[in-house]
C-alpha cells in the first residue's frame, strides 16, 4: 500500500488555506473518518495544516472555513447521464476512481449543506458545511490507491445547479434525500449511551453499513427490517430510530416514498418489536431467549428469571460498543476517551447489574453469575495490547518517533495503550532547575555532561513501550548524593500507574513478575546488602522475553514486559552470572558526591513537579539521539563502574586480583588455593561462599589450569597466593 503524499498537503495548504482533519488509519471507513469526535467545527473555523498533528491521510473540511463546496461523483457513467453542468475546477481522482470537483462556497449568508443522489445507487454526493472530503495526496484504505491532482487549476464559481440541489434537495423536479449530516442524531435517553455516534451503538458492524452505506434497490424492505430488530434489540426508544432513518441512507425508502411517520415507520418499528419478543418467547423452555431479554415498546430491557446472559450482554454494551474487553490477562480492560484502556476489578462490572434491571432486587450469586457471563460475552482471547509500541502516550495525544524526532499526534483506541503519563507534551517547555540538578550530583565528575546525557537517555527510554535496547539502570553511591530525587522525578513523569516495584530477587516469582505487566517502568529505590539478584529472570525481563505469572486466585497468563528496571543501591548487588550478556545490558550510573546537610534542598521533587513538561522534552531529545546512533551514551566512569561491579560480583576475580598474582609459572595445590579464597572471604565479610568445584572452574575460566602434580596431586597452574593469604596449615 501507497504512504500518503505529505508534500501535497503543503502545496494545497500554500494554494489554497484549506482547513485540515486526521483521519483514521484503523478501524470502520478506515481513511475517512475523521479522528475527533467534533471535527465539524473546522468546517466554520480553519484549521491550519501546521496546528494539526496526523498519524496517516487528511481530510479537508468543506464550508466557508475552506472556501469550498465539493462535487463528490462516485459513478462517472450514470452521472454523465444526468446532463449535469461542471464547470473547469480544480479536481482530484479519489482512490476508488471517482471524481472530487471543488467549487468556490458563496459568501451569501446561505449554508449549503451535504446532499446525496442516490436513484437506486450512489452516482454523486455533495458536500458543503459540515462535510469533508479525503485530500489529494492521502490513500484510500481498501484498494491503495493514491488521491491524485488531476487538474492543478484555480477553483471555479459552482454551478448554479449544484447550490440549489444542496438547499433545496431538488434535481430537475425530483427531490432527492440529505446525505448524512456530520453532527449524527439528537441526543438520546435511553438505556445505552450511544454518543449521538453510529459507532458507539450496540450493534455488529454489518448493522452498521447498512446503516450508513445503504441498500441497493429491490433488497431495502429485508435490509430495513434487520436494522429495525437490531435497533430494537439494541435499547433504542422509537424517536431515535426515527432520527437515523431520517438522516443516513437506511431510510431511502422511507422518504423516497414520502411517507409519513405515522403510516409506515412507526408502523415498522412496531412489528420489529413483535419479531423481536416472538423471537424470545420461541426459546426453549427452561432455558433463556438467544438474545437473553425481551424488548417491550418502550424499549427498556426485561429479562428473564434465571437469566444470565442477557444482563450480562447489556452490561457489556453499557460501556459502549467495543470498549470493554476481557482479556487473556484475566481483567477487564475499558477505554473511556481518556486516551488509555485501563484495567478495572470485577466489582465495576456489578455496580452496572442494578442499572440494566432497573431496581429490580438481585442476589449475591446472581451478581456473580451475571458478571463471569460478561468476561465470556467481552473475551477476546487473543487480543494484545500495546500493538503500537513506538511512541509515548501522553495527556494531550500520542508523541511518534519520525525523521530524527517525536511529533504530537492524536489518541487512537485501536492502539490499545495501557499506559499514559499524567504530563502534557509541550516543544517549548523548560527545566532549568532539573538541568542545574544533573549538574550538582555529577560535579565532581570528569563526564558531568556526558553522564547527565545519560540519564536523560535512560528516562527517554522508559517512557518507551518497548525493550527493543534491553537496559535496566544501576545507581550507585552512598546516601544524600541525589539518587532518590533522581527516581521520585522519574516516577512523578511516568505516573505511579505506570511504574511497579518487584525486588530483583524476586523475579523468579511467578506473583511478583505479574505486577510488571503493562508496566513502562521497575523502580526499587533500595536494594539491601548482601542482595542476590535473580540475573537469569532479570535477563529475560530486561530483553522482553516471554514469561508467564499469576495474580492470586486467578489463572496464569503469558506476557513480554517492557518496564525498564531502575535500581538504587549504596553497594553493589551480588551475581552468579559473570557472562558478558548481563553487564552489557547494564547501564551503571556512579553518584560520587555527597550533599552536606546544609546543601540538601528537603522540598526539591516537590520543586521539580512543575518542569516535568520540560524533563519530558529533554528526555525524548536526548533519546531520539539514542535511536539515530544505536546505542547509549558511554563515559568513563559508567563503564569504569561497570567493570568494577563486573569484579565486585565475580568472587573468583576479586580474589585473584586482591590475593593472588597471575604467574605462568606458579602452581598451587587446588586444596591449600580454595582455604586461601575462604580466608580471604572472611576477611572481606563474604558469606555466600563459592563451592570448590566452582571456585576450581571459576579459575580455569580466568586463564588458570588444572594439571596433575606429584604422587597425583591436583594442582591449579598460572596463579601464585600472595604471603598474607597462603595457608600455613598445610
Amino acid at each position: 500500500m501507497n504512504s500518503p503524499d505529505t508534500s501535497v498537503y503543503s502545496h494545497l495548504e500554500s494554494k489554497f488555506g484549506f482547513s485540515w482533519v486526521p483521519l483514521m488509519m484503523t478501524g470502520p471507513n478506515a481513511g475517512k473518518r475523521p479522528t475527533e469526535k467534533n471535527w465539524t467545527e473546522w468546517c466554520e473555523e480553519r484549521r491550519p495544516l501546521s496546528a494539526i498533528r496526523y498519524q496517516w491521510s487528511l481530510g479537508i473540511a468543506t464550508g466557508p472555513a475552506s472556501g469550498v463546496i465539493v462535487l463528490d461523483i462516485d459513478n462517472l457513467t450514470k452521472f454523465k447521464k444526468l446532463g449535469l453542468d461542471v464547470p473547469k475546477t480544480f479536481s482530484v481522482r479519489t482512490g476508488s476512481g471517482g471524481e472530487h470537483h471543488f467549487y468556490i462556497y458563496p459568501n451569501d449568508g446561505q449554508k449549503y449543506g451535504n446532499r446525496s443522489y442516490a436513484n437506486g445507487t450512489g452516482i454523486f454526493d455533495v458536500r458543503g458545511i459540515g462535510g469533508q472530503v479525503v485530500a489529494p495526496g492521502s490513500v484510500h484504505i481498501a484498494t491503495g490507491n493514491m488521491y491524485e491532482i488531476i487538474d492543478d487549476t484555480d477553483i471555479a464559481e459552482a454551478p448554479q445547479w449544484l447550490l440549489d440541489y444542496s438547499l433545496t434537495g431538488n434535481l430537475g423536479g425530483k427531490v432527492e434525500q440529505p446525505a448524512p449530516a456530520a453532527k449524527i442524531a439528537p441526543p438520546v435517553t435511553n438505556m445505552f449511551d450511544w454518543d449521538c455516534s453510529i459507532d458507539r451503538l450496540p450493534v455488529k458492524q454489518s448493522t452498521r453499513n447498512l446503516i450508513t452505506c445503504g441498500v441497493p434497490v429491490g433488497q431495502r424492505s429485508e435490509a430495513t427490517m434487520t436494522v429495525l430488530c437490531a435497533l430494537v434489540w439494541s435499547g433504542l426508544g422509537d424517536d431515535d430510530i426515527i432520527s437515523i432513518f431520517e438522516q443516513y441512507p437506511i431510510g431511502e425508502k422511507y422518504l423516497e416514498k414520502g411517507q409519513s411517520r405515522e403510516r409506515w415507520l412507526l408502523p415498522q418499528i412496531a412489528k420489529a418489536r413483535e419479531m423481536v419478543v416472538d423471537r424470545a418467547d420461541m426459546s426453549s423452555p427452561g432455558k433463556s431467549a438467544d438474545n437473553g431479554f425481551d424488548r417491550p415498546k418502550e424499549g427498556k430491557a426485561k429479562f428473564r428469571k434465571n437469566d444470565h446472559l442477557g444482563p450480562a450482554r447489556s452490561v457489556v454494551a453499557s460501556f459502549g460498543e467495543d470498549n470493554l474487553i476481557y482479556a487473556p490477562d484475566n481483567f477487564f480492560w475499558t477505554w473511556r476517551n481518556h486516551g488509555v484502556w485501563e484495567r478495572i476489578d470485577d466489582r465495576e462490572i456489578k455496580a452496572k447489574i442494578p442499572n440494566v434491571l432497573e431496581g429490580e432486587t438481585f442476589t449475591r450469586g446472581f451478581a456473580d453469575a451475571v458478571t463471569d457471563m460478561a468476561k465470556t460475552v467481552a473475551y477476546k482471547p487473543d487480543h494484545k495490547f500495546d500493538v503500537t509500541m513506538e511512541g509515548v502516550n501522553c495527556r494531550n495525544g500520542e508523541l511518534i518517533y519520525r525523521d530524527g524526532g517525536f511529533i504530537l499526534q492524536p489518541h487512537c483506541r485501536e492502539h490499545f495503550r495501557t499506559s499514559l503519563i499524567p504530563v502534557k507534551y509541550d516543544p517549548k517547555a523548560t527545566a532549568i532547575r532539573f538541568e542545574s540538578f544533573l549538574r550538582e550530583i555529577f560535579h565532581y565528575d570528569d563526564d558531568k555532561l556526558e553522564k547527565a546525557q545519560l540519564v536523560l537517555e535512560a528516562i527517554g527510554y522508559s517512557l518507551q513501550s518497548y525493550c527493543r535496547f534491553e537496559k535496566f539502570v544501576l545507581l550507585v553511591g552512598p546516601g544524600a548524593n541525589g539518587k532518590s530525587v533522581l527516581m521520585s522525578t522519574v516516577m512523578a513523569l511516568l505516573g505511579i500507574k505506570n511504574v511497579c516495584a518487584v525486588s530483583p530477587n524476586q523475579f523468579e516469582n511467578r506473583f511478583q513478575r505479574a505486577y510488571l505487566h503493562c508496566k513502562l517502568a521497575n523502580m526499587v529505590t533500595e536494594i539491601p546488602e548482601g542482595h542476590v539478584i535473580a540475573d537469569a529472570a532479570l535477563k529475560a525481563i530486561v530483553s522482553g522475553e516471554l514469561t508467564t505469572a499469576e495474580h492470586k486466585h486467578k489463572p496464569p497468563f503469558d506476557f513480554r514486559p517492557y518496564a525498564t528496571c531502575w535500581f538504587g543501591t549504596n553497594h553493589m548487588p551480588h551475581t552468579r552470572d559473570f557472562s558478558d550478556a548481563l553487564f552489557r545490558r547494564a547501564i551503571v550510573i556512579p553518584f560520587n558526591r555527597i550533599f552536606t546537610e546544609a546543601e540538601q534542598d528537603k522540598k526539591l521533587v516537590a520543586k521539580l513537579e512543575p518542569e516535568l513538561p520540560g524533563i519530558l522534552r529533554l528526555s525524548l531529545e536526548a533519546f531520539a539521539g539514542v535511536i539515530e546512533r544505536g546505542s547509549f551514551t558511554k563515559t568513563k566512569s559508567t563503564e569504569q563502574a561497570k567493570q568494577d561491579w563486573r569484579l565486585e560480583s565475580d568472587q573468583a576475580a576479586q580474589f585473584i586480583n586482591e590475593a593472588c598474582d597471575m604467574d605462568p609459572e606458579g602452581r598451587e595445590e587446588s586444596a591449600r588455593l580454595y582455604k586461601s579464597y575462604r580466608l580471604w572471604a572472611a576477611d572481606n565479610g563474604i558469606n555466600r561462599l563459592l563451592t570448590r568445584r566452582t571456585f576450581t572452574n571459576r579459575m580455569t575460566r580466568l586463564g588458570c589450569q588444572t594439571v596433575k602434580g606429584s604422587k597425583g596431586a591436583r594442582m591449579v597452574a598460572g596463579v601464585k597466593v600472595k604471603d598474607n593469604y597462603r595457608d600455613l596449615s598445610f
